[in-house]
């Protein structure tokens, strides 16, 4: 008896480490709105300044060459900026010049809803009007976003999926993690090692922390498509340069980790991990039954659906055209953490 108890005491303690490595995606996921806020306001703001620059730019050749810049190339060599047109997360979209009116326009587009959310336009409507500098939404920024973050919660799940494969089935991985992470300190713990040296959170410390040493380099595949999702460098943005965000105890333990473990992020990541569009209705099917099941009350309803699901995406596991291996494991492991025993 003394040798049992030993073993799930260690278990416990195996699953526990496990838990607050795999809560570190799940963190990421949680501070990518104020991540990405400052992030969209810093790269604005160095295209507000990328725009002045190019006006007074344009205003310079004009008063030297007797016209205005014929083609977008030539705004470019005027401003001493690169020809290719993508200058710090944004890109030069259209230019348009009328040499006989004095008038000319501009415009820079974000990555949509990845490096920014409006698109800036720097004009002069005439030789007798002053510059203008103005921000409008960029058309597709809201999809756009809602695309990357619905990936990342596919990467967090995988990487979470991953780590608790490595668990045997008799410790019962799927319950206790996410009894795990209703802990209020899971958070604050998960969080440590992506925090810089002054306690602040940025993209380029979160990557340090995945090639650094310690536990969290188990998660460095999964951070890596994190990182992928999120595009950083896009259309020349210096990344490195984004700035950090302070977030209190506080707010860490504020956050309901368990959020990302739902029939919705299951019906969500489906159509990001299944290739068959038979298979994908298929599945949020019984998805969606299993949830309204379980929001009913209506527990041994939401347990057959979770187990008809289960079983549909191992039979379909390795095929393909169906599902990739991993996926096939990560939705499985997400339903397992639902299934209402």
């Amino acid at each position: 008896m003394k040798t049992n108890r030993t073993n799930e005491r260690a278990g416990f303690t195996l699953i526990e480490l496990i838990v607050v490595i795999a809560a570190v995606p799940v963190i990421i996921g949680a501070l990518l709105p104020p991540l990405h806020q400052a992030r969209e306001a810093a790269v604005k703001a160095k295209c507000q300044n990328n725009l002045k620059q190019i006006g007074l730019a344009v205003h310079n050749y004009e008063s030297a060459n007797g016209r205005l810049p014929a083609t977008v190339a030539d705004v470019l060599r005027a401003a001493k900026m690169p020809l290719h047109g993508m200058i710090g997360g944004y890109r030069v979209a259209n230019y348009t010049v009328n040499q006989e009116e004095g008038s000319w326009s501009l415009t820079m587009d974000p990555l949509p809803g990845i490096t920014g959310s409006e698109s800036g336009t720097v004009a002069q409507r005439s030789r007798v009007t002053s510059l203008t500098v103005t921000f409008t939404p960029t058309v597709g920024a809201a999809e756009g976003r809602e695309r990357m973050l619905g990936r990342v919660r596919a990467a967090a799940a995988e990487g979470m999926a991953e780590l608790l494969g490595q668990l045997p089935e008799s410790a019962g991985p799927h319950v206790k993690a996410f009894d795990g992470l209703t802990s209020s300190d899971i958070a604050v713990r998960a969080a440590e090692p992506l925090r810089n040296a002054d306690r602040t959170f940025s993209f380029g410390g979160i990557q340090r922390a995945a090639l650094g040493d310690g536990s969290v380099r188990l998660l460095k595949p999964t951070i890596d498509r994190i990182y992928a999702e999120l595009q950083l460098g896009a259309f020349g943005e210096q990344f490195q340069d984004l700035p950090a965000v302070a977030v209190s105890d506080e707010w860490l333990r504020g956050q309901d980790l368990t959020q990302v473990f739902g029939y919705d992020t299951i019906t969500n990541v489906i159509p990001l991990m299944v290739v068959n569009p038979t298979l994908q209705q298929e599945w949020t099917a019984l998805a969606i039954k299993a949830r309204n099941s379980q929001r009913a009350g209506n527990l041994t309803s939401a347990r057959a659906y979770n187990t008809l699901f289960q079983g549909g995406v191992r039979v379909s596991a390795g095929d393909i055209k169906g599902i990739t291996p991993l996926g096939a494991d990560t939705l499985i492991t997400l339903a397992k953490i639902l299934y209402p025993y």
